[in-house]
């Protein structure tokens, strides 16, 4: 099995990206033989983020594309269930885009679901002593775009895919107490090797992709 994932550059005032962290620290894990792993960081960008991941999903032909990104008020690890065709930005991406009420696709949907097990994933640490939940919004920044993109091409691409916010390392962010690298990465380890064990994602079943969306 193939696994893509991916994590965004610092922004903003941000120093370190524990998206862009994480993921490099996977990288450098020892996976089942049967998983293999590969990672790409992404630029927060509106315009460009997709069109990079794009790129390195055709090089790769993945069966699975997890999106990473950190969401810098939340204290846990959140599964993303849904995206919306919304992008609004309160602060610029790091082009100096703010766009304010644009769709993500012209003719898309409003929403699209993720197509990861994240029941499955969230049971993989729940014995862990690791705050983890799903989430409902994804937000309307770059992060929510990212995944609605992901999505939306995941049919003509050829993979199942899905996002996943991490909480700020301690120290990054004031007022917020964060979560290690260690432990975010062990949790992360555990959801994407729990998609080898859930059969039912091993189906990749693109006439039925598409049928979480929100109309």
């Amino acid at each position: 099995m193939k696994v893509l994932v991916s994590g965004f550059e610092p922004f903003l005032e941000l120093t370190t990206n524990p998206s862009q962290q994480v993921i490099e620290r996977l990288s450098q894990t020892k996976w089942p033989l049967n998983l293999t792993l590969e990672r790409i960081t992404l630029p927060v960008s509106f315009k460009r983020s997709f069109d990079h991941l794009k790129t390195k999903i055709l090089e790769f032909e993945p069966e699975f594309v997890i999106a990473f990104g950190v969401a810098c008020s939340r204290i846990e690890i959140s599964i993303e269930r849904v995206a919306i065709n919304l992008q609004e930005a309160l602060s610029p991406d790091n082009d100096g885009s703010m766009p304010v009420e644009q769709k993500v696709v012209e003719q898309g949907p409003d929403g699209l679901f993720t197509q990861l097990p994240v029941k499955t994933m969230l049971s993989a640490v729940s014995n862990d002593n690791v705050a983890c939940d799903i989430s409902n919004t994804a937000g309307t920044y770059v992060c929510n775009s990212l995944m609605y993109q992901l999505l939306y091409n995941s049919y003509e691409l050829g993979y199942k895919g899905g996002f996943i916010h991490l909480p700020p390392t301690p120290n990054l962010v004031k007022g917020n107490p964060g979560v290690s690298l260690d432990v975010m990465t062990n949790a992360i380890y555990k959801m994407i090797s729990a998609l080898i064990t859930d059969k039912a994602t091993l189906n990749l079943d693109h006439n039925k992709i598409n049928t979480g969306r929100i109309d």
